[in-house]
């Protein structure tokens, strides 16, 4: 799920490539949506720049401007959806190199979203 936010007089580009799908045919619907609400404020707290061999971490979503939104959380670690929820505890299984953690939070009615991203090694 991609969540692109539209800011008048601004320009937004992506590239899709669909070749890792099994036999690409259809069509593809892109349904754009003007009229959302302040985009959801998102940090990533409890992440560490260098996270130690075998050992765990534990990364929790804030949202700075959620109103009455009831929020739905994700996590994403390069790329591939790990978990859901607002807090994530993870890291024991990870090889040594360098990471990507994605948090996405989307309001339960679908009006309002936001990401944060965090950057770590395992060494």
């Amino acid at each position: 799920m991609d969540t692109v936010r539209i800011v008048q007089d601004e320009e937004t580009i992506g590239t899709y490539s669909f070749t890792d799908l099994n036999h690409p045919t259809g069509d593809v619907d892109i349904i754009v949506i003007i009229d959302l609400d302040a985009p959801l404020e998102v940090t990533i707290t409890g992440g560490v720049d260098i996270l130690v061999y075998g050992t765990e971490m534990t990364a929790q979503m804030l949202i700075a401007n959620p109103g009455d939104d009831i929020i739905n959380y994700q996590w994403y670690l390069n790329g591939g959806f790990i978990s859901s929820g607002e807090s994530l505890t993870f890291g024991m299984d990870l090889r040594r190199g360098t990471y990507r953690l994605d948090g996405v939070a989307i309001s339960a009615d679908g009006e309002r979203s936001g990401s944060a991203f965090h950057n770590f090694i395992v060494e």
